[in-house]
């Protein structure tokens, strides 16, 4: 009897410190290149204004072309203070240093389905290949991680 009360105990506990450490997880991160033309919607042509529709972008630079990471903006992404950042590891190909990038992630999320994080210009010119390992992290004002997610390649040792 005493080992089963310690059982459920040492249960509670383990229970306890996953909960308190784990992070919770981005679903379905994406990655692809995009042209400018991919990226065009046909509200532009009228007002000559970038059509977003349900998406978020945020790019590294102006230039529209480039690398897009893009995951889904569920309830609790949604539910994000103000002031969240977005960071964006990744490593290169045919490099081993890791270059990263930083995003503000907008407050104004409301309607928005998807949010891409755009490479673009010279941070991901055309032709440039795909990353070999890349992470992202979404941090609050006080760096503490809420949401992630990693390639396979990233994690291992």
């Amino acid at each position: 009897m005493i080992s089963g009360k310690h059982f459920v105990l040492l249960l509670f506990f383990v229970s306890f410190i996953v909960s308190t450490f784990a992070r919770d997880q981005l679903e379905r991160v994406s990655f692809k290149f995009l042209s400018s033309d991919q990226l065009t919607r046909l509200p532009e042509f009228f007002s000559g204004k970038e059509y977003t529709g349900n998406r978020i972008f945020c790019r590294s630079s102006p230039e529209r072309e480039g690398l897009y990471f893009s995951f889904p903006l569920d309830g609790k992404l949604l539910k994000l203070p103000s002031n969240t950042t977005i960071i964006l590891s990744i490593i290169r190909e045919g490099k081993k240093e890791i270059e990263i990038f930083t995003f503000k992630m907008p407050n104004k999320l409301i309607g928005k389905k998807s949010i891409f994080l755009g490479l673009t210009g010279r941070d991901w010119p055309i032709g440039n290949g795909n990353p070999v390992a890349w992470q992202i992290e979404i941090q609050n004002l006080s760096e503490e991680v809420l949401f992630q997610k990693k390639s396979f390649l990233w994690s291992h040792d």
